[in-house]
């Protein structure tokens, strides 16, 4: 109590004295009531008194309390804690991390420059999805940012799963900086990135460290110091995005169980918070968070590859140079395309590339050697230390054996498994494995122990099924086995088996860092075509060969192409050229293998020669010195048979089935910018396994741009050329009754046509139809008005028109050159034509070139169907055309112009016959052939694009 209250008690208390006196002195009270009256007086003055001290002290300690709140929070405003620890996320996490990467690059850019989003995908790890490799490409399924999950009205707490080098770390750190960025746009600002592995045996060993003071413990002082509680109030209020990182790098397992339960009580006590943890498959399933939704980490897709790759490029050579933007960006440009480029060409690297931490790898290998490995061998080599080893002694993680020694284990189990010719070992057998290679080895690390480290950490094996491993993608276990052929002087196991497409890639890899010499000459010995094709392949590969065999192998593929080369001895080096072309494959994001290249000139011609096949429209001759050149100008049934022809040969191997690919699959293959597809300006047109061709319209499309330099097909106008160039003027004028009534110069003078006389007659539609039924049909002038049936003997090769007009000129005693040579009157007759047949300018045929023989057919049946034609030489000029172009059209002979367009002639005088007979059902189909024929004809001429060929495998 203060002073004047304790002042003010005492001179109350003693006045109590007096009052009792003054009782009794004045009569008022009996003594005993007065003297009652004063204890009581004197008790209420001493309780109040000590009310009083009481209520002083709580308020003051109440005021106390405020004033020291407010203090803190006026504390907590104006310090500049926050501000330094913002600029601490954003230090901390600039930069890709590259301490566990076989290259160290001279210039690291910064995170923001080159990260891509992985997307995030809902689902629980399953046993196959710990692999370094995603086991199912798939990707058709939602894909989400982290952050668009992130931040909402109700707090969040999420379980991000992903394979080892599947960019989870990299993920939480840009989250993290993304965080700071946006600042107070976000309800939860202040992002809190701890990995759990700096922080496992703290938390195993005292699980009542509260999460305020391991943040506290985890960034350490920073230049200001931290207000009082500032963490606590924050995490109270809601304010943190906490981001636990590698939950499965808590090695023990017993530990991991201890941090899970310690993150999920963590949750519980600060449920305003968002709270994302990381881990591979392995580690979380024996360690889960209730509370956790769970999120699958997505491959790259084929376009954040490409994302990814120019990203780095220019980063890291903006950090290199000091050349002008302009420059920078195409230096880095080129860069990245090359990449790009040598990655299309080498599919199987591609695959890797859908994993961000190996993507990383291939951009430093690139930038150092301006190539990414060839034969892959030195990629695959680095995959395995980095994953075996290397990464976890970056993080500071025990590796007991050392890297090189589990190389060479798993080496021997990849071996023993290409030996029994499977893709999966039960856990019994690779422990036989196991302990075999141990015990020659000064470890205390047991066998089971070693295969749950290498499951867990590498990512190279995975746990199938229970109890059940494989490698995460079987080209790890060919490269593996390989390594231990060449440790262990094996060569003549892959010798022996030079005709086993099992052991192909096996060879392959072996080749690309060895002595092939004798595998490639066992090939040449079996001379299978299996045997050629590897042998192929390893010339390719660029291994050590003896050149005496290169050229064996060069010669072997020039003979094919001479006109005396055995068909058998063709068939062979044709077959093995298709299987080391389509080996080349690439993964579309929906898991799709599909040759990213053309079928090349030089293998189709062979198919050509073994098969009997038509060559393509534009086709030119070659002899075998046309590799890279892609054939282009085949017919859909065309390239029907040759799918046919490969699968037939692969069934014979044994090996994968090939189709056409949808349309779908070409243009995903075009966005991918693999390829002549995806790299060209102009893509080509491609066959697809629906009804059109994708990549550049339909030549006979309307209202679209078709590339530069081709035109468009105008029937009318090649008519009219048609006629002119086929002379036919000049003999239907010879051939008609009124030609007498003409004067014409002596035939030894300058003979011109009389044009105005020509035209006005042409044009005449009595005289035009009966003058061409005479032609095509054969008939000298008497029959003009005959049905009857053309007499033999006379027009009998219809194919060449001009031969024909001659041949009936010669039978009427008449010959005048000059009419050859009009023009004019040459318009006029294809004008009346086309207006008689119903071919307009705009006209345009959506009839496949492969229709044109049914088509054809189909109007020769239904006239024949049709009794009440009056007309027979209708009939007998459409048989007639049919027998002679059907060869053509059918594919069983090659096209010529002159050929063509004596058809095109016919089908369109056959089109204004069938028009004016009202045959309106049988009109069209000639039309189909007159514009089928011109469109061949701008096939062969180039003014059309032609097609081209690629693969998909089953």
């Amino acid at each position: 109590m203060s002073l004047a209250g304790k002042a003010t008690t005492s001179i109350l208390g003693l006045s109590g004295l007096p009052l009792a006196w003054f009782l009794i002195d004045r009569g008022l009270a009996a003594p005993w009531l007065a003297i009652l009256l004063l204890v009581l007086y004197e008790a209420v003055i001493g309780l109040g008194a000590m009310l009083l001290s009481v209520a002083q002290q709580t308020v003051r300690r109440r005021l106390e309390q405020i004033a020291n709140v407010a203090d803190l929070a006026f504390g907590r405003k104006v310090s500049r804690y926050a501000r330094h620890y913002r600029r601490y996320v954003l230090e901390r996490n600039g930069h890709i991390n590259t301490r566990d990467l076989a290259h160290t690059p001279s210039h690291v850019p910064e995170l923001d420059a080159v990260y891509v989003d992985v997307g995030l995908a809902l689902g629980s790890p399953s046993k196959r999805s710990g692999g370094l490799l995603p086991a199912n490409l798939d990707d058709s399924g939602e894909r989400h940012a982290i952050h668009e999950l992130l931040d909402r009205e109700q707090p969040a707490v999420f379980a991000v799963i992903g394979a080892p080098g599947s960019g989870k770390s990299t993920l939480l750190r840009h989250t993290a900086r993304r965080s700071v960025l946006r600042g107070k746009r976000q309800r939860r600002r202040i992002p809190v990135l701890i990995a759990l592995r700096d922080h496992a045996e703290s938390l195993s060993g005292d699980p009542s460290q509260t999460l305020a003071d391991l943040i506290r413990g985890d960034i350490g002082a920073l230049e200001v110091k931290e207000p009082k509680d500032w963490w606590e109030v924050r995490l109270r209020e809601g304010d943190c995005l906490v981001l636990f990182d590698g939950l499965d790098e808590v090695a023990r397992k017993e530990d991991r169980t201890a941090v899970s339960e310690w993150i999920e009580h963590q949750i519980a006590k600060h449920p305003r918070n968002d709270f994302v943890v990381t881990s591979r498959p392995h580690g979380y399933r024996t360690a889960v968070i209730p509370r956790a939704v769970v999120l699958q980490v997505r491959p790259f897709t084929t376009e954040q590859i490409r994302t990814f790759v120019k990203g780095w490029c220019l980063a890291t050579e903006r950090l290199a140079t000091n050349a002008p933007v302009a420059e920078v960006d195409r230096r880095a440009q080129e860069e990245a395309q090359d990449l790009l480029d040598q990655l299309a060409v080498a599919p199987s690297l591609q695959e890797l590339a859908v994993n961000p931490l190996l993507l990383t790898m291939m951009v430093l290998v690139h930038r150092e050697r301006r190539a990414l490995p060839a034969g892959r061998a030195d990629l695959y080599g680095q995959v395995c230390d980095v994953m075996l080893w290397r990464r976890q002694e970056a993080k500071k993680l025990e590796v007991k054996p050392n890297g090189a020694i589990r190389q060479r284990i798993l080496a021997t189990l990849a071996y023993e498994m290409m030996l029994e010719g499977v893709r999966d070992h039960s856990k019994p057998q690779i422990l036989a494995i196991f302990d075999r290679q141990l015990n020659g080895i000064d470890t205390d690390i047991d066998s089971e122990s070693l295969l749950e480290s290498i499951v867990d950490s590498s990512g190279l094996l995975i746990e199938r099924e229970k109890d059940l491993y494989s490698f995460s993608h079987h080209t790890f276990g060919e490269f593996l086995a390989a390594t231990h052929i060449r440790a262990n002087n094996l060569a003549g196991t892959l010798k022996a088996q030079v005709a086993n497409p099992w052991w192909r890639e096996t060879t392959v890899f072996f080749a690309a860092n060895s002595d092939a010499s004798p595998i490639v000459a066992a090939c040449l010995e079996d001379d299978s075509f299996t045997a050629l094709s590897l042998a192929f392949a390893c010339v390719a590969g660029n291994g050590q060969i003896d050149q005496g065999l290169r050229q064996r192998i060069d010669q072997l593929h020039i003979d094919a192409f001479l006109p005396e080369a055995d068909p058998d001895r063709r068939r062979l080096v044709a077959r093995a050229l298709a299987a080391h072309h389509l080996s080349r494959v690439v993964v579309l994001d929906n898991g799709t293998f599909i040759c990213p290249d053309p079928i090349p000139l030089d293998l189709y011609w062979l198919f050509c020669k073994d098969t009997g096949t038509v060559v393509p429209d534009g086709f030119r001759e070659i002899d075998g010195s046309d590799a890279g050149v892609s054939a282009e100008g085949m017919w859909r049934q065309e390239a029907r048979a040759f799918v046919e022809w490969v699968n037939a040969a692969a069934i014979e191997a044994n090996t994968g089935m090939y189709r056409i690919p949808s349309k779908d699959e070409v243009e995903a293959l075009i966005r991918s910018g693999i390829g002549v597809l995806g790299s060209s300006t102009a893509p080509p047109v491609v066959f697809t396994s629906d009804p059109q061709t994708v990549s550049v319209p339909e030549p006979w499309s309307s209202g679209v741009e078709l590339p530069a330099g081709h035109g468009r097909i105008r029937l009318r106008s090649q008519l009219a050329i048609d006629v002119e160039m086929s002379g036919l003027v000049g003999g239907l004028v010879s051939l008609h009754p009124e030609y007498s009534e003409w004067s014409w110069p002596d035939r030894d003078a300058d003979m011109t046509f009389p044009d105005a006389r020509a035209t006005e007659f042409l044009s005449r539609e009595s005289v035009l139809i009966r003058t061409f039924r005479i032609l095509v049909s054969g008939m000298e002038s008497g029959d003009a008005n005959s049905d009857s049936v053309p007499r033999a003997g006379i027009g009998s090769t219809l194919i060449d028109l001009r031969e024909e007009c001659a041949m009936v000129l010669t039978a009427n005693g008449t010959r005048h050159p000059a009419f050859l040579q009009s023009r004019s009157p040459s318009g006029a007759c294809a004008e009346r034509l086309c207006v008689k047949a119903k071919i307009d300018d705009g006209y345009h045929s959506s009839a496949t070139l492969d229709r044109l023989a049914l088509s054809l057919t189909s109007a020769c049946d239904m006239l024949d169907a049709t009794p009440s034609i009056r007309s027979e030489w209708i009939r007998a000029a459409s048989e007639r055309l049919l027998r002679s172009a059907r060869p053509i059209l059918a594919r069983l002979a090659p096209p010529h112009p002159d050929a063509l367009r004596a058809m095109r002639i016919s089908a369109a005088v056959l089109a204004a016959e069938a028009e004016g007979l009202g045959l309106i059902t049988i009109a069209p189909l000639f039309r189909e052939i007159a514009y089928g024929t011109a469109q061949i004809q701008a096939r062969i001429e180039g003014g059309l694009p032609l097609e081209r060929l690629i693969l998909a495998r089953e």
